[in-house]
């Protein structure tokens, strides 16, 4: 029997600080119709052009205005434009950020090419919303705006009858992100600090998880299977940090490794 599922590919998984040889945040979902790069970190242009011609993007979606998580779209733009497949005259790909994001693109714009308008004529920028869901090639997303140190927005993204992918994007322990990974075949989590000590002492203040929070998460939404992502990654990391998301979350869990095609079904 035919069972609908669309991949999730790990372009970037690191923090804000690369891992030695990684790049910083950047998803790609891809089904055989279309496909949506879910942030745009330092390094990650260089890895989608392993997998994919940016030019057959549908759709580039900015969970918030960190560096680790837009700043490629600089690269981005000029290998659409002098690429060795530039994306053809008036065609423009879908760049959806969030709420206010346009006046911060303008200002992006002008930091890195001169002029207000430069990413407006290679990319279709929209605001997104956290009311209903916005279709993005194939994909649904439905955006609900998360507790960090600025304005960040989890994702929850699916198909037409297919599985649910839920993206945490940057947060700190907060209700909402609950609700993002409520039954989620597959929960792609931060996991930045290794204990929530490192982080800030006041709970209304944090911005990030630890591996046992976002396994904590994961078990109380009923999520499938957890990803954990935004990780410090090193032989001295990896098992303490699996272990401890194991010991709360009774599903699968992996690291996050940067390359490999993750099936969401």
């Amino acid at each position: 029997m035919y069972r609908p599922f669309f991949t999730l590919t790990v372009l970037g998984a690191s923090r804000a600080m690369p891992n030695v040889g990684g790049h910083c945040s950047g998803y790609l979902l891809r089904t055989p119709e279309s496909s949506v790069l879910m942030d745009c970190g330092p390094g990650v242009v260089g890895q989608l052009l392993k997998v994919q011609d940016p030019t057959e993007l549908s759709a580039v979606v900015i969970s918030h205005w960190h560096a680790d998580h837009y700043f490629d779209l600089a690269p981005l733009y000029y290998t659409l434009k002098y690429g060795l497949s530039p994306l053809p005259d008036g065609r423009r790909i879908e760049l959806w950020v969030p709420p206010g994001g346009r006046t911060h693109m303008a200002q992006f714009s002008r930091l890195v090419g001169g002029s207000d308008s430069m990413f407006d004529a290679l990319f279709d920028i929209r605001e997104y919303g956290t009311a209903g869901s916005h279709r993005l090639g194939s994909f649904d997303f439905q955006f609900v705006r998360v507790q960090h140190y600025i304005p960040s927005h989890a994702m929850r993204v699916s198909t037409e009858g297919g599985p649910t992918l839920a993206y945490s994007a940057d947060v700190g322990p907060c209700a909402p992100l609950l609700d993002v990974a409520r039954g989620a075949n597959l929960f792609l989590c931060e996991a930045a600090f290794s204990d929530s000590s490192q982080d800030e002492a006041e709970p209304a203040r944090r911005g990030h998880l630890a591996p046992a929070e976002a396994a904590d998460f994961a078990q109380r939404a009923g999520a499938r299977r957890l990803l954990l992502t935004h990780c410090l990654r090193g032989v001295e990391w990896d098992e303490p940090f699996l272990t401890a998301a194991r010991s709360v979350f009774s599903g699968s869990v992996d690291l996050a490794d940067e390359g490999r095609t993750y099936v969401v079904e």
